[in-house]
């Protein structure tokens, strides 16, 4: 790409979540850093951020809604018209559009419409996408598509009938951190991460909690840090019959200094295309209990670290074999943290959609 050419990343929400962290880990690996990413947000927020901070340009431009009226009324090509009428004069030149999950891809196709039928790859990443979903949004009209773990890769090819790229790599050397000495008895100071949407399992972690107390009068009361909203569920569930108490304290942007104040972990979710937040508690060095979903299964984890998703009874029994055992059933960190390196690393993703830009340039 020449100098004024841009790689242009649509992403609409800039919290911190998975689809943001993965994308903020892209766009500074070499090998898409010389193909000048430039970002275009729908919000401000944590990665409007993290892109200041690491000179990646990029800018925050409302859009409405991909589905709404306004947007199918017009409002959408006049978002696309605009941003690119912006970006020449900035004296930016698209020459691809990358669209970082299935609800990115209509304001993406919107602009390369705009700026000529320019190619637009999708990265879906969204482990609730339906082929309903996958029709709505057109993600069949991009150029390429590339999807975040096995699962998703096999349910996107069938849909579309034709090659779909995995994406799995997420990591580097800088994500991890030592383990710190851990404590001669479980911690009761317990982290359980992920939100309060009801795939995250927040409940299912609640439930279990409930069966462990009422089973092991002498299991210790725990103070439990979780990173999401109270939720009215959440809130029915947790208002009266603990030991324990409840902390919910919404989205933690800096992740992993903030977890680096925990000795243990759960992540209890009950459906992940990947799953980044276990992978980067185990990186910082956290024993961390997760659900077989996503990725998870893939690392040298045993029971009782490992519990099946929505499985409130196998995760009580399992929190308490941690907890009578703890001493036995440690994880070994260092091993763990080597695994997910070793298989995920960022710069295999990076790369592989560098080449896939490559090419499709050089076919158009």
């Amino acid at each position: 790409m020449e100098t004024s050419d841009r790689l242009l990343f649509v992403q609409n929400r800039a919290l911190r979540a998975g689809a943001q962290v993965s994308l903020s880990r892209l766009v500074t690996q070499p090998s898409l850093r010389k193909l000048n990413p430039h970002v275009i947000l729908g919000t401000k927020g944590w990665l409007d951020g993290f892109l200041s901070e690491h000179s990646i340009p990029h800018g925050v431009t409302p859009w409405p809604s991909p589905r709404s009226i306004p947007a199918r009324l017009g409002g959408l090509t006049r978002f696309a018209k605009q941003t690119v009428s912006e970006l020449h004069k900035q004296d930016v030149s698209i020459r691809a559009i990358i669209a970082n999950d299935h609800q990115d891809c209509l304001p993406a196709l919107a602009i390369a419409k705009a700026a000529g039928r320019i190619p637009v790859i999708a990265i879906l990443r969204t482990p609730g996408m339906t082929r309903r979903d996958f029709k709505k949004y057109r993600c069949y009209d991009c150029t390429h598509l590339f999807a975040r773990g096995e699962q998703l890769t096999e349910k996107v090819a069938a849909w579309s009938g034709c090659g779909v790229s995995c994406m799995l790599g997420s990591f580097s050397d800088g994500d991890m951190l030592p383990a710190p000495e851990l404590p001669q008895t479980m911690p009761t100071r317990i982290l359980i991460a992920g939100s309060e949407e009801p795939r995250k399992g927040f409940q299912d972690f609640i439930r279990a909690l409930r069966i462990v107390e009422q089973k092991e009068p002498l299991f210790p009361a725990l103070d439990i840090v979780l990173t999401g909203k109270k939720s009215h569920a959440l809130e029915q569930l947790t208002q009266s019959g603990f030991r324990s108490q409840f902390e919910f304290i919404g989205r933690v942007d800096t992740f992993q200094a903030f977890v680096r104040n925990f000795q243990l972990a759960i992540h209890p979710s009950r459906a992940e295309t990947f799953g980044m937040a276990p992978f980067e508690l185990i990186l910082a060095g956290v024993p961390t209990m997760l659900s077989s979903t996503g990725s998870a299964p893939t690392l040298p984890v045993r029971a009782p670290w490992i519990f099946p998703v929505e499985s409130p009874d196998i995760l009580a029994d399992h929190m308490i074999q941690i907890w009578k055992n703890w001493l036995n059933v440690r994880p070994d960190m260092r091993m763990l943290q080597n695994s997910i390196l070793d298989t995920y690393p960022v710069s295999a993703s990076a790369n592989a959609l560098a080449e896939k830009i490559d090419e499709i340039l050089n076919l158009s």
